[in-house]
């Protein structure tokens, strides 16, 4: 019986299958692959910290917000009190309409 010779490493990585250049592409994708994870992280981590110290706002937002919430409240003052006149000129007009008909009510029974 003869003995079977097992190739060496050094042969193995030289093979077609497992050739020098197909370990050294391995090599290479895994360095791609954990770049391309710590930059990934290291952005996300970039956009967490603007969004924290508000660095993506304007330096007037502040500004911009105050002036936003002053018209918005103005505009609901306008339209209480233009409801609230509404419902006077309507209450007003209900008593000289009133007064009419219990005239009209009063020389009827007679």
């Amino acid at each position: 019986m003869e003995a079977v010779e097992h190739p060496s490493r050094d042969e193995a990585e030289r093979r077609p299958d497992g050739s020098e250049e197909g370990r050294q592409w391995k090599d290479r994708s895994r360095v791609h692959a954990v770049a391309f994870k710590v930059f990934d992280t290291m952005l996300f981590a970039g956009e967490v910290l603007v969004d924290f110290f508000g660095l993506e706002k304007s330096p007037y937002q502040e500004h911009i917000d105050i002036a936003r919430r002053q018209r918005k409240r103005e505009r609901r003052r306008k339209r209480m009190l233009d409801a609230a006149q509404q419902q006077q000129e309507a209450s007003v007009i209900g008593k000289m309409e009133a007064p009419e008909d219990a005239e009209e009510d009063s020389g009827d029974s007679s």
